[in-house]
This record gives structure tokens, C-alpha cells and sequence, in this order.
């Protein structure tokens, strides 16, 4: 949260140079703090490894994977997908939304001229207020009937309508690429997009884990982070496709939507599915 607004600052006032200087010291200055702090909060955790014998090792590395198991890394597969999609899209707030902040928003506000990287600031600002309340309401009772499918989807629905505001607001400049619609359209498509976030960047972490073999988690967790990954490298192609689609951002804006809809009417459709392929509760 701090990090976008004095980063975002530097860069608008100073320059980048000094803003990726500033950046690199901040990561060190954490890292110090981790290593003199870290292990006081962490305890015993982490500082010895269980070691495992030749034998073990050799025992573990000769199992073979049960159908039971092929059915569950399938469906880990398919989630960790479906989050590649996802953050495709979810990096746009870096990507196509911020350049139509700089270019096509109001900044200026009552004689003050904010920065364009501070709108950032409105992700981790609304992941603080409404990740507990999110934690709260999944825990509830009549929320168990609600798996990760669902909430994937809910999700993609979140995406799709923080993509119609936007390219709601976007709509003027269609007829005059120099006009600045007011900051709530990209601030309030920030807000849908982040609980898009909720819904689906801890669930698949978790799902992942559920349904990794214990000897098996490692690898598929890297797996779901590579395909974040491959995520992040088709969000610059798909920022290209929004920027170059039309005179404004309607266009790039409306069909990112339409897909983000279509996503996750797939994602209901395949649930049944998924959830016939492994016998793991996925509902907590």
C-alpha cells in the first residue's frame, strides 16, 4: 500500500531511475528485517529439517501414482489454469487500466495533480478491509455448499464487471482521445477487480494444496506459480490487444469482459466434473 504511493510519487516527480533504486532498497531493507525479526515470530519453525534416510527417499520416489491421485493433479491442473487466466486479466490494473489512468482520468483534485501509480494503492487498500470480512462470510454455515468452483467463478463474474464499468467510463473517449472521465471509474473497477483477487488467488492456493499427494506438494505448487507466471506473460499481450483496439479502450475494455463472462460459465459448466473426478471435499 505504502510502497505504490512513495514509489509512485518518486517516479511522477523524480524519475523511474530513482523510483527502481528506491524500490531494490525497500526489498533489502525487508529482508534485513526477516532475518533479524523473522525467526522470533516463526519459533522453532523452519530451523531443522526432518531428515529423511536413503531408503526413504527411495521408497517415496518409487511409489506410483493411484488413479485416485491422476484424478485429483488433473483437477489441480485444470484450477491452476483457470488462475493463469484469471491474473492474465487481474494484471491489467498495471498494465491497460493504468495507462488509461494517466492518460484518460482526472487527476487533479482540488489543486492536487496524483499520481497515476497511486490508483495501485486501491488493491492492497481494499484487500485489508474486505479479506476479513470475506474470511468471516466463507466460514459461515450456508457458505460450506459454496466450492471453489463456485467461488473461482464468482470471481471471473466479479472480472467481467469491473471490465463493463470500465469500459463504460471509457465511452467518451472514444470520441475524443484527449478526455479525462472522472477517477471513481477506474477506482471502483479496482474495488470488483480485487474481490475478483479474493475469490480466487487464495481458494486456488488452497485447492492446489488439498489436492497435491503429500510427497507431490512441492511440485505442484511450483506448478500453480508458473502458470501465474505464464499468466503475468500473456496480460503485456493482452494489454497490447486492449490499448490497439479501436481509437480508445471501449472495445479492448468490452470484449476482456465478454471473455471473463464466458470463463466462468465454462468454469460452472466443468464443475460437476471436477468434482466427480476427486472424492476430496473442496467446499472448506
Amino acid at each position: 500500500l505504502l510502497g505504490f504511493i512513495v514509489i509512485g510519487w518518486i517516479a511522477a516527480v523524480y524519475s523511474y531511475q530513482l523510483a527502481f533504486i528506491v524500490s531494490g532498497l525497500g526489498m533489502v531493507v525487508g529482508m534485513i528485517i526477516q532475518g533479524l525479526f523473522g525467526q522470533a515470530t516463526l519459533g522453532d519453525i523452519g530451523e531443522k529439517a526432518e531428515q529423511a534416510s536413503a531408503d526413504d527417499i527411495k521408497k517415496i520416489a518409487s511409489q506410483k501414482v493411484t488413479p485416485a491421485e491422476k484424478n485429483n493433479i488433473l483437477v489441480a491442473i485444470t484450477y491452476s489454469i483457470l488462475a493463469m487466466l484469471f491474473f492474465a486479466v487481474f494484471e491489467q490494473m498495471s498494465g491497460s487500466f493504468l495507462l488509461f489512468t494517466q492518460n484518460n482520468t482526472e487527476l487533479d483534485i482540488m489543486g492536487f495533480s496524483i499520481p497515476p501509480a497511486w490508483i495501485l494503492s486501491v488493491n492492497p487498500a481494499f484487500i485489508i478491509m474486505i479479506a476479513p470480512l470475506a474470511t468471516i462470510l466463507f466460514a459461515k454455515p450456508f457458505m460450506q455448499k459454496v466450492d471453489s468452483a463456485y467461488k473461482y467463478a464468482l470471481g471471473y463474474l466479479f472480472l467481467f464487471i469491473a471490465f463493463i464499468i470500465a469500459a463504460v467510463g471509457s465511452l467518451p473517449v472514444e470520441n475524443d482521445i484527449t478526455y479525462r472521465v472522472s477517477i471513481l471509474w477506474p477506482t471502483i473497477a479496482f474495488i470488483f477487480i480485487t474481490m475478483g483477487e479474493i475469490c480466487i488467488s487464495p481458494v486456488g492456493l488452497s485447492t492446489v494444496t488439498k489436492l497435491s499427494p503429500a510427497r507431490m506438494t512441492g511440485l505442484l505448487m511450483g506448478m500453480f506459480f508458473f502458470f501465474m507466471g505464464i499468466g503475468n506473460k500473456l496480460s503485456t499481450e493482452l494489454g497490447k490487444f486492449i490499448v490497439s483496439n479501436g481509437d480508445g479502450y471501449f472495445n479492448g475494455f468490452l470484449i476482456t469482459a465478454l471473455i471473463c463472462l464466458g470463463i466462468g460459465i465454462i468454469v460452472l459448466i466443468i464443475r460437476p466434473i471436477m468434482n466427480r473426478m476427486t472424492t476430496l471435499d473442496l467446499n472448506k
